[in-house]
């Protein structure tokens, strides 16, 4: 019964490191300005450790939050005040409801933190997942937010239930983090071998010495 191997210890592993990252994620969120170097690191751990059963959950996650950390500040600072411009523009524009103009920009607002979400899911994962440079990844995040309105649309669900979920019953802010991260990457991982030339899907190539001589590190030389 207590083999490596057995399904039950198996489950019960897999329930602890989500368990370990989900608290992980939330103690790193608290300062804000942090939050896209938490979402980089959750994606990559839940992708290196759940999904293809590579190193520690702890540590993996110390790890790529650290390594990540001075380039996601600068972009979730950008998302938080695209983030509150539209939702202040969308706030005051509503209390206008006869206003045609005002009803315009109200939809314009919404759309638009719709995108953002869509791009913040995107960018982080990217962050996360692959050495690429800014403006590749700035690229790839645009491609994949506007050309998969599908996956971006069942992401957005993943999202709204997490949300709800952790907002009508706390506790599970312990597990829902990582189980919607894990759920994300089931959709993400199908869409990045269509954006980005890599040999082995299972391959992180953020684990390299010298990712650009890595012959499985992903190039974007042939963005479709």
């Amino acid at each position: 019964m207590f083999q490596q191997d057995n399904a039950f210890i198996v489950f019960l592993n897999k329930l602890t490191d989500m368990v370990i990252l989900s608290v992980l994620f939330c103690l790193c969120c608290l300062p804000v300005f942090t939050i896209g170097a938490a979402d980089a690191a959750l994606y990559h751990t839940v992708v290196k450790v759940l999904r293809h059963n590579q190193g520690y959950a702890f540590a993996t996650f110390r790890d790529s939050f650290k390594e990540n950390f001075r380039q996601s500040v600068p972009a979730t600072l950008l998302f938080l005040l695209a983030y509150v411009m539209f939702g202040a523009t969308c706030y005051f524009c509503y209390q206008q409801p006869d206003n045609l103009i005002a009803g315009v920009y109200v939809v314009f607002s919404m759309l638009s933190i719709l995108l953002l979400i869509f791009a913040q899911l995107h960018y982080f994962a990217l962050l996360g997942r692959f050495n690429l440079s800014k403006k590749e990844r700035q690229t790839l995040t645009v491609r994949l937010t506007f050309r998969q309105l599908l996956s971006n649309f069942l992401l957005l669900c993943i999202l709204i239930f997490a949300a709800e979920l952790a907002v009508s019953y706390p506790p599970t802010l312990f597990i829902v983090p990582a189980a919607a991260c894990y759920l994300n990457s089931l959709i993400q991982e199908r869409l990045f071998p269509k954006y980005i030339r890599y040999q082995d899907e299972e391959e992180l190539c953020k684990e390299a010495e010298n990712p650009s001589e890595d012959e499985n590190c992903p190039t974007t030389e042939n963005l479709s």
